[in-house]
């Protein structure tokens, strides 16, 4: 019964660590970059809460500068797919950049010139290996070029 317990109370702490983190991201700093970290659930992809407004013309990448699962810490191996989402007058998303990163890794969203014009922009993350555990990602996007 205790192992329940526990079980339950570990579930909503990790439900409101998750919440707290995404929701951060909101803002670009005075650089151009927004720090943030995304929580993988085995098999999902996730998107970010917030778009973010580009309003300069300029070349997007995004740096995995940490991944880790409860199990490897650090996961130097886990190759994350990193999607750029342009947000389209109907309030979906149009995909316009895939980028796969692994810890230390910096990659350019370069594929089409969408990436590099105006508008609000999003990131969704998915873990590309095979695993049953929740992978953490800490990551840097630069969304333009510092003034």
């Amino acid at each position: 019964m205790k192992i329940i317990k526990y079980s339950f109370m570990m579930l909503g702490v990790a439900i409101i660590a998750n919440i707290a983190l995404v929701q951060a991201l909101t803002n670009l700093n005075q650089f151009g970059l927004i720090y943030g970290t995304a929580t993988i659930p085995a098999g999902k992809t996730v998107q970010l809460n917030n778009d973010v407004q580009k309003t300069e013309l300029g070349v997007q990448s995004v740096t995995n500068t940490r991944t880790f699962t409860p199990l490897t810490d650090p996961c130097p191996k886990c190759n994350i797919e990193v999607n750029l989402l342009r947000k389209l007058s109907s309030g979906k998303y149009d995909k316009v950049g895939t980028v796969f990163v692994k810890q230390g890794q910096t990659d350019y969203f370069l594929s089409q010139s969408v990436s590099q014009s105006f508008g609000e922009f999003n990131l969704s993350f998915r873990r590309v290996d095979a695993t049953a555990l929740t992978t953490y990602v800490g990551f840097d996007w630069r969304v333009q070029d510092s003034k």
